[in-house]
């Protein structure tokens, strides 16, 4: 087993692990977190076919990585959805829907263009908002938020996926911070669910 499917599966244990803990939360914010966990966790499962060496797959990858952009806004989505600011969260209904339609058609029929920045943005954005809306309530869940975020920034701004750095493949870097953001942003979430129960 090589690296790269090593960090494929870290990934997808961390998409697991994520689910285990949303159980508890709202209707809207559960349907987020779950739709963006699974967009994250079917596009690891299929790099790990891919890098394993398992041919047919490559196409459906490509889709499943960008549905993953998707996946990633989705989560942080689900954070102003189960926030404390109830104008927020009747407000991230309707951001949550666009984002899952628009994000949605446009990984289907154009995968490698300019919209994964502003989506990308958007569950950004709503996982520091929503976060912060815990402030006061519990500080934990505000600072697992603001790593979770610095670690998405890093994965796309600052490692990426071409080339490498320090040794390693920065895809493989790249992966392996996005699942320390999933674990953040996972932990966190269930935070906020046994704080509803």
């Amino acid at each position: 087993m090589n690296f790269t499917v090593l960090c494929e599966i870290v990934l997808v244990a961390s998409c697991w692990f994520t689910i285990y803990g949303i159980r508890g939360l709202p209707k809207n914010a559960l349907w987020s977190a779950s739709i963006g966990v699974f967009f994250l966790s079917i596009a690891a499962v299929l790099g790990a076919l891919k890098f394993g060496g398992v041919d047919g797959v490559t196409s459906i990858h490509k889709v499943f990585t960008s549905l993953g952009g998707v996946g990633v806004s989705c989560l942080g989505i689900s954070f102003v959805q189960a926030g404390m600011n109830e104008r927020l969260r009747k407000y991230s209904k309707n951001v949550g829907i666009f984002v899952l339609i628009t994000g949605s058609v446009l990984a289907v029929f154009w995968t490698k263009g300019p919209w994964k920045l502003p989506i990308t943005i958007i569950g950004f954005v709503s996982l520091v908002f929503g976060s912060y809306t815990y402030y006061r309530e519990c500080a934990k869940i505000f600072a697992l938020g603001l790593v979770a975020a610095v670690l998405i920034a890093t994965s796309a701004l600052v490692i990426g996926t071409k080339g490498t750095l320090f040794g390693f493949l920065r895809l493989d870097l790249f992966h392996l911070t996005l699942a320390c953001s999933i674990l953040c942003q996972g932990y966190s979430l269930k935070m906020i669910s046994d704080k509803l129960k």
